[in-house]
């Protein structure tokens, strides 16, 4: 019996042995495999401008660039868009703005120059609006303009940038090689809005739809005002006036300072055309030409 005991405690060490070796060298055999890198495929900001997608200025039109450029048809005719990989940025509280040319061509010799704006939103840049710089023009700088604000009214997230372009004199062919400097202030908060250095709407863009009766309002410096109230136009495609009304101030307005204003204005529909624009006259009752003032921005009729 005691054999037996010693013989079952052999063969179980002689198994136990084995099976601890073989899986000892199972375990040799397997080779450490690093993991494989994940290639991280970044655009570059001049890829997204160059494979955006805007709304055609003056259109509502959508319009996907590909490879820099886009073709589109307005009433029949053929547009031709190209955009810029050239860009601008300018960081504001963290979010940073890119803002670049646009060129459109209509299949005359214009080439409409306008400044896009866009903020980046990872995959993809999120094209917000565009203003008109002239025809045939370079943009040569796009730069954050401090302006004085005592009353602190603006808003905190916006900022205005001054737009610095070579244009011509009055006289000029536009043939001609444009060499003046010039420059255009507008107002940025998350997008460009229609605006000048002394007033800004801020809550309309600049190619929007809109139905009568109309409400908005925006900042202006004191001065734009008399006895608190400046005039406001609406024009049809051909310049008719089909709406009269006013921008009134909330508050004190016998200030340098922005001062908020609000308007309310009905007008006709247009039986032609569902083109227009909006315009805010600076209220100049010397009646100097001088002294004379306006904010213009194209709009759309519903």
């Amino acid at each position: 019996m005691k054999k037996i005991l010693i013989f079952v405690v052999l063969i179980a060490v002689v198994i136990g042995s084995y099976y601890f070796l073989n899986t000892k060298k199972q375990n040799s055999d397997v080779v450490d495999e690093e993991p494989v890198p994940v290639e991280i495929v970044t655009k570059t900001i001049e890829e997204k401008l160059l494979t955006a997608e805007i709304v055609a200025p003056n259109t509502e039109q959508k319009i996907k660039f590909i490879n820099g450029t886009a073709n589109y048809q307005i009433d029949g005719f053929e547009n031709y868009a190209s955009i810029s990989p050239k860009f601008f940025v300018i960081d504001n509280a963290g979010v940073k703005n890119y803002f670049t040319e646009i060129n459109i061509n209509s299949g005359g010799s214009g080439s409409f120059k306008y400044l896009g704006h866009f903020l980046d939103n990872g995959e993809t840049l999120q094209f917000t609006s565009s203003e008109f710089i002239g025809d045939r023009v370079p943009i040569i700088s796009v730069l954050r303009e401090e302006i004085e604000d005592k009353a602190k009214v603006l808003k905190p997230e916006g900022f205005f940038i001054s737009v610095n372009y070579l244009d011509r004199k009055q006289d000029q062919s536009f043939a001609d090689e444009p060499n003046v400097p010039s420059e255009k202030v507008f107002r940025v908060e998350n997008k460009i809005l229609p605006s000048k250095e002394n007033i800004f709407v801020s809550d309309l863009v600049t190619g929007q739809s809109i139905k009568s009766p109309l409400s908005f309002n925006g900042y202006a410096r004191g001065y734009w005002f008399f006895e608190a109230s400046a005039p406001v136009l609406i024009v049809d495609w051909d310049g008719k006036i089909i709406g009269e009304g006013l921008a009134k101030v909330k508050g004190d307005w016998m200030t340098a300072d922005f001062v908020p204003f609000d308007v309310d204005i009905t007008y006709i529909k247009p039986t032609y055309g569902n083109t227009g624009s909006i315009i805010l006259k600076k209220d100049n009752p010397s009646g100097l030409p001088e002294k004379d003032d306006a904010l213009e921005f194209n709009i759309f009729f519903k």
